[in-house]
C-alpha cells in the first residue's frame, strides 16, 4: 500500500534581484519591490539564490528593503526568494519504494526511489541549512519515512510525525522538485 509524507513546504511570498547593496546596512534592497504589499514580514526566510544562502527578514523597513539579520545583508544583483516563516502548505511526498536518503549540501536532501544508482527517480527536498557536517536532514526525512512504513496500513498520509520531526531540527523546506 502507498504511504505519504504530509510535508510542510513554506510559501513563496516574493522573489526579485537586489539592485542596490545591503551588505553595510544589513540589508536587502530592490527598488522594484513591493515589499510591505506582498505581505513580508518579520520572520520570513530569505534564500539567496545567487549564492544559496539564506538569512531572516528582522524588519520591513519600506516597499523596497528590507532589514536581514545582522552580517547578512545581499549585495547587488542577488536573485533572491522569500518564503514564509509560518505558512506552509502540506506536500504529499511517497514512502514507498525509497532506496536511498542522502543530504546531498547543506540545503538539500534527496530521496532515490527504486535503486541507488544514477538514473534512477530522484526527488530534491530543499530545506532551511543544517551546519557543515550534520546529516540531520537526511535523519529527518529518513525517520518520517521509516514511521510510515510502521504505521497502520490504512493510514496512508503520515504527516504529524513528519512535521513534528522537521520542527524539532527546525528545518523548514521551501521547494520540492523531481529530477
Amino acid at each position: 500500500m502507498e504511504k505519504f509524507l504530509d510535508i510542510p513546504v513554506y510559501v513563496l511570498v516574493t522573489s526579485g534581484t537586489t539592485d542596490g547593496d545591503g551588505t553595510a546596512a544589513d540589508e536587502l534592497i530592490n527598488s522594484s519591490a513591493t515589499f510591505e504589499d506582498d505581505g513580508v514580514a518579520v520572520g520570513d526566510i530569505v534564500h539567496n539564490s545567487t549564492d544559496n544562502t539564506y538569512t531572516t527578514v528582522v524588519g520591513v523597513t519600506s516597499q523596497t528593503v528590507l532589514e536581514v539579520e545582522p552580517g547578512d545583508g545581499l549585495d547587488t544583483a542577488k536573485a533572491y526568494f522569500i518564503h514564509s516563516g509560518t505558512e506552509a502548505i502540506g506536500q504529499l511526498v511517497s514512502a514507498v519504494d525509497t532506496a536511498i536518503v542522502e543530504q546531498a549540501s547543506v540545503s538539500s536532501t534527496t530521496i532515490n526511489y527504486d535503486s541507488a544508482v544514477a538514473g534512477a527517480d530522484v526527488m530534491t527536498i530543499t530545506h532551511t541549512p543544517v551546519p557543515v557536517g550534520s546529516e540531520a536532514g537526511r535523519n529527518t526525512i529518513q525517520a518520517a519515512i521509516v514511521s510510515a512504513a510502521q504505521s497502520n496500513w490504512k493510514r496512508v498520509s503520515y504527516d504529524q510525525v513528519g512535521a513534528a520531526l522537521l520542527a524539532a531540527q527546525d528545518i523548514k523546506v521551501i521547494g520540492i522538485s523531481l529530477g
